[in-house]
């Protein structure tokens, strides 16, 4: 990669260089649809995107909301299931164990929800409303920019 676009390691203070660098003024910008459009980290292993994602979600001033994946097995009679292990798997392509959003945060579908309405895998929307199990959001790109996806 060019040099340019690279930070390199010198501890956990190159992680806030990282962000500042990709997300100047993010306080300022954080209702800018093309500003949030326009910027991405990106990172080749899944432990460093958890993070990163954490960091930059509580720099959000929206209401935070926490989901959990589920964490039992139905008819696990043996007990062969332990919840530390389903919530410790983290396969690529899905969220963590706890997701934490926050209002006014952008995010990013990681499959194919329903093509003729443009909710397919990439599409990046902005957080409106938290419900318990789902999430309206506002599309950010495509031809269905600023459409609402109710839950």
């Amino acid at each position: 990669m060019p040099d340019d676009i690279v930070i390199p390691w010198t501890g956990e203070d190159s992680v806030s260089q990282l962000i500042d660098a990709a997300l100047p003024d993010l306080a300022d910008n954080s209702e800018d649809q093309d500003y949030l459009l326009n910027r991405a980290l990106i990172t080749p292993l899944i432990e460093h995107v958890d993070k990163l994602n954490d960091r930059v979600v509580s720099m959000f001033l929206g209401k935070e909301h926490t989901y959990y994946s589920f964490d039992s097995v139905e008819n696990d009679s043996q007990n062969l299931y332990l919840q530390e292990h389903l919530n410790g798997i983290s396969p690529s392509g899905l969220p963590p164990h706890e997701l934490k959003l926050n209002l006014g945060a952008p995010i990013m579908l990681l499959r194919n929800v329903s093509a003729k309405n443009d909710l397919c895998n990439g599409t990046r929307l902005i957080v409106k409303i938290f419900f318990p199990n789902c999430i309206d959001a506002m599309i950010l790109d495509g031809n269905s920019a600023g459409k609402r996806v109710p839950p």
